[in-house]
């Protein structure tokens, strides 16, 4: 664990219990949100690459079928 990880635990160690429910929740909201911005990114790459013809959507009988030739 890096020493800047250590110092910001020992500092949220010495707050008050509800100021550390509050840090809790509030990284657990920001963290949600930098996954729902990635989820969005991989989706819009997604599309894009299905556009170009770089990937193309299906099911798993197109997949194996593809896969075979």
């Amino acid at each position: 664990m890096s020493s800047e990880i250590q110092t910001v635990l020992d500092t949220v160690e010495n707050m008050d219990i509800n100021e550390q429910k509050m840090i809790v929740e509030l990284l657990t909201k920001r963290l949600i949100e930098n996954r729902r911005k990635e989820i969005k990114n991989n989706y819009i790459n997604t599309l894009k690459a299905i556009k170009s013809g770089k990937a193309k959507k299906g099911n798993l009988k197109t997949l194996l079928n593809d896969l075979e030739q």
